[in-house]
């Protein structure tokens, strides 16, 4: 067992025994993903985040209705462009392209 799994332990009891501090706590699974993945990456949830907060308060019907199917579309198109770029750099030079 590690530091991040203590962590995620006592934070997971918390939760558990003490309900009322649970809007208070951090998410145990946002903290487990940033310490996974880049820092770019958990920066980039984090601005998502903060947007979608922003947004809730200024247009709390819209971000209801919309900021789920929003944020995926994001997600995905991001996706489909890394496959994309990932692609014309392996194709482009043996296509002489490049």
């Amino acid at each position: 067992m590690n530091d991040r799994d203590t962590l995620e332990t006592h934070l997971n009891c918390f939760e558990h025994f003490q309900p009322k501090l649970k809007k208070k706590l951090p998410s145990i699974t946002g903290i487990g993903i940033a310490m996974m993945v880049p820092f770019v990456y958990s920066f980039n949830m984090w601005l998502g985040a903060i947007g979608a907060w922003v947004l809730g308060k200024m247009a709390p019907k819209w971000t209801a209705a919309f900021l789920v199917v929003v944020a995926s579309g994001v997600i995905a198109g991001e996706t489909l462009m890394g496959v994309g770029v990932k692609m014309w750099q392996i194709l482009a030079p043996m296509l002489g392209l490049a």
